[in-house]
């Protein structure tokens, strides 16, 4: 197990910080404010009604990076908590991970998830190259960031539940080459 960055700054108004206590207030907000707009999509938020539960999650989300079973960092968008990138399962050995995220409903169709996916996987490609992303069939926008972030579909495979409704899943996967990986390739040569 190798420590996962904890920050990482995209530009003057895109950060992801490892989740923490002080962000649920915020998160909690855009969630409840958008919990119509989010509930589609996303079992957890008719689940998620109070701060207390926010800083509940956040409490686990920290001991599963802790034991480097998960991790998740909180996307702040001008210095403001807006959402979520996570890490939910990480498997060391064979360096893959799944990956999730909500962004708050007020921030959509600003390329803000695909930058900053596209950020922490090439920050852990040495370590964790290989990357699955599963999407809901009905998630129209979900399938459309994974494809746009050059996630390949490999499958339609299981269901998921949201809402007590059973829905099918796309399962997407993408292996991101490190730039260490790339020099080190570039600056070989095959002799005959």
């Amino acid at each position: 197990m190798i420590a996962l960055p904890d920050h990482i700054l995209l530009d003057k108004e895109l950060s992801l910080h490892a989740i923490a206590p002080e962000h649920a207030p915020a998160l909690f907000a855009h969630i409840h404010r958008h919990r119509a707009a989010l509930s589609p999509y996303l079992d957890w938020v008719r689940h998620t009604e109070s701060e207390a539960e926010t800083a509940a999650f956040i409490a686990r989300a920290r001991a599963q990076a802790e034991r480097g079973e998960a991790k998740v960092w909180t996307i702040l968008w001008q210095g403001e908590a807006a959402g979520t990138l996570s890490f939910n399962e990480i498997d060391w050995r064979g360096r893959g991970t799944a990956a999730g995220y909500w962004l708050s409903p007020a921030l959509h169709r600003r390329g803000i998830v695909s930058r900053a996916l596209d950020a922490l996987l090439h920050a852990v490609a040495d370590d964790l190259p290989h990357c699955e992303l599963r999407c809901a069939v009905h998630n129209a926008a979900s399938n459309a960031l994974a494809q746009h972030c050059g996630f390949q579909r490999i499958e339609l495979h299981g269901t998921e539940t949201i809402n007590g409704g059973t829905y099918a899943q796309n399962i997407y996967r993408r292996t991101t080459v490190s730039a260490r990986t790339r020099a080190l390739y570039n600056t070989h040569t095959i002799n005959d």
